[in-house]
């Protein structure tokens, strides 16, 4: 573990985090991981099972995260579910990285808003009015984007099909990430930061001298909540984003 003062502390679930540290350490950025939360798929499929035997109602998809794509594949893969039967079902994606996942499965996205976060894709994904929507997400995502569905005439269906856990940071990290001369601290949820404050009590004392970079709006609005200054907010509000932001700030310091 790399103890520098320019050390990064990744809180993204596990399997995340090391892609973002490989990206980072490539950029010479040394970083450590402290995973505050987990995910897992939820047991009680019935929920979704239900909709995906009436899928051909449905217009749109919507995918806000990487992880709602995988989970939501996982599960039509296992009900072998075949969904380029349905040629005129639409994808909307919240984010490049969200995109591509999708790309990756072989699906083509319909729609992805310019600014990366659900609320201006609401408020711009086309012709809804009247349609029906499914949005497979998790238990802890942000909502306040499916109102403005509603009040553009749509007819939006959230369905939870993965859980966001804390989790539990063994002592030996936590106190590995206590004494490390950590410069900046990573967030890319409002439930990595909520898990943070429950486990890195007092959490003010712990972030004096240390930047705060959140992923986008409604992260930092979880921080802000808690009382967390927030230094940077990734633009674009993705992994790059939040590279670019240590990388500027590295800069600026130099000058």
């Amino acid at each position: 573990m790399q103890t520098n003062t320019d050390t990064v502390l990744i809180t993204r679930p596990a399997e995340d985090a090391l892609k973002l540290q490989g990206i980072l350490e490539a950029k010479g950025i040394p970083s450590m991981i402290a995973p505050m939360i987990k995910l897992s798929l939820v047991e009680d499929l019935r929920p979704i099972k239900e909709q995906l035997n009436q899928i051909e109602k449905y217009d749109w998809i919507i995918f806000t995260s990487p992880n709602s794509v995988a989970f939501f594949f996982e599960i039509i893969e296992s009900e072998k579910v075949k969904l380029y039967f349905f040629p005129n079902l639409k994808f909307a994606t919240v984010g490049e990285k969200t995109k591509m996942k999708l790309e990756e499965i072989g699906y083509r996205t319909n729609f992805v808003p310019i600014k990366f976060t659900a609320k201006v894709l609401a408020e711009n994904i086309h012709e809804i009015e009247g349609k029906h929507i499914l949005i497979p997400t998790s238990n802890l995502s942000n909502k306040d984007y499916i109102k403005i569905l509603e009040e553009r005439g749509a007819h939006p269906k959230v369905i939870t099909i993965y859980h966001n856990l804390d989790n539990k940071i063994d002592e030996s990290t936590l106190n590995k990430v206590k004494k490390s001369n950590l410069k900046y601290i990573t967030f890319c949820s409002g439930s990595a930061i909520h898990s943070f404050v429950r486990q890195l009590r007092p959490v003010g004392d712990f972030l004096v001298g240390k930047k705060v970079i959140t992923i986008g709006p409604s992260t930092s609005k979880v921080a802000k909540e808690l009382k967390i200054k927030v230094d940077f907010e990734a633009k674009p509000h993705t992994e790059d984003g939040i590279i670019e932001a240590i990388l500027n700030n590295k800069i600026n310091e130099q000058t």
